[in-house]
């Protein structure tokens, strides 16, 4: 079952990094307070899209063969039943993250499967039952169209607490304030805090000077009349660094305009706007679907 585990979280990822999935409103409830980062993919609206099509036309590949042997293990259509994946991570070290799927899951069939395990044991906590085999996986249906599992024992029970409500979730967060401005295409949220904890002290290059000045990121994907838009917001430490960052995105722009390894007729490139609001650097752009597949993929 911990081969299935990895192999279910690696098919997740694999969505999230081919951008997108999102269908469903973050469940507020469920993100603690001391969240790190998270990743909210809404599955409904991402089926929706035309990314998704091409996506799925071109899916005969190892990946596509593994979601494929996933979903008849599991029993489920990916995107028929599930409407979103949250991922939350309690910190920004190598632990793994507490991955939460809504949608209608068949409990009946997933708990057949855990009871193949010789592992399996029964963990009680609070008002959940926690299934635990392996040693470290952790899965626990919070009710009938909500699973929430992890390999990370306390980060599930912190999700746990908070959706319970012993515990404070994240709407006080500015990042949570973000949400607000979201067109309701978006599929894809990527949030992240006190990104100076992912440097090592020794770190010195461009982007790590980049990194130290930049206190939180918030980014967003959506798709509408055939073109996919995303935005980052950067929120720096002064508003000084933010004009600084934005100048220097400006020459990253013209840079690639000139590269041979950049199409310069490219939208993602020629579209590319960059500003700023006091201390936070706003970066927009948006191209074709198919160019925003070609960028993928050559940069694998």
């Amino acid at each position: 079952m911990r081969k299935f585990t990895i192999v279910f979280l690696a098919f997740l990822l694999a969505a999230i990094s081919s951008p997108g999935i999102s269908g469903e409103s973050l469940q507020t409830k469920l993100v603690p307070a001391e969240a790190k980062w998270l990743i909210h993919i809404d599955v409904e609206k991402f089926a929706q899209t035309e990314l998704k099509q091409i996506l799925e036309k071109n899916s005969e590949n190892d990946i596509g063969r593994e979601i494929m042997g996933i979903e008849k293990k599991i029993g489920i259509d990916f995107f028929s039943d599930i409407s979103a994946v949250t991922l939350i991570g309690m910190n920004h070290n190598n632990d793994e993250p507490v991955v939460a799927i809504s949608g209608s899951l068949d409990k009946t069939h997933l708990l057949g499967l855990l009871e193949e395990e010789e592992s399996l044991n029964e963990i009680n906590y609070g008002s959940f039952l926690i299934y635990n085999w392996d040693d470290d996986g952790y899965g626990v249906f919070a009710n009938d169209n909500l699973l929430i599992f992890s390999e990370n024992r306390s980060g599930l029970e912190t999700v746990l607490d908070t959706l319970s409500g012993k515990g404070k979730n994240f709407s006080g967060s500015p990042l949570k304030r973000q949400l607000g401005t979201l067109s309701k295409d978006t599929f894809l949220i990527a949030a992240a805090e006190n990104i100076s904890e992912l440097l090592d002290e020794d770190d010195d290059d461009f982007g790590a000077l980049i990194l130290q000045k930049t206190e939180s990121a918030f980014f967003s994907a959506n798709e509408k009349n055939g073109k996919v838009k995303v935005q980052l917001n950067l929120q720096t430490d002064s508003p000084e660094t933010a004009i600084n960052m934005e100048s220097m995105v400006t020459g990253l722009k013209a840079f690639l305009s000139m590269n041979d390894k950049i199409d310069p007729n490219w939208d993602i490139v020629k579209s590319l706007k960059v500003s700023t609001k006091g201390t936070t650097v706003v970066l927009e752009s948006q191209s074709s679907v198919e160019e925003f597949l070609n960028l993928l993929r050559e940069n694998k």
